[in-house]
């Protein structure tokens, strides 16, 4: 189950809205590069995410609290 969306701002923060519905706002926004769903229960999304987000240059320290999230 979809607990919210992580994305990447301009500003190359990773950011989490939680919400199922929260992707709506998140894509109506100019300052979104990319999103993913967050599944907490689910290692290999999580995972495959933050390689999508590094490869877009996100910020370490939020990509190392994002891999807590998922413990």
């Amino acid at each position: 189950m979809i607990e919210g969306y992580y994305y990447l701002h301009v500003n190359k923060e990773l950011i989490y809205k939680p919400g199922s519905d929260s992707i709506i706002d998140i894509r109506e926004s100019d300052f979104c590069e990319s999103a993913w769903a967050f599944q907490p229960e689910d290692r290999a999304v999580a995972w495959g995410m933050l390689v999508e987000a590094l490869s877009l240059d996100a910020k370490q320290k939020r990509k190392a609290e994002a891999e807590d999230a998922t413990i």
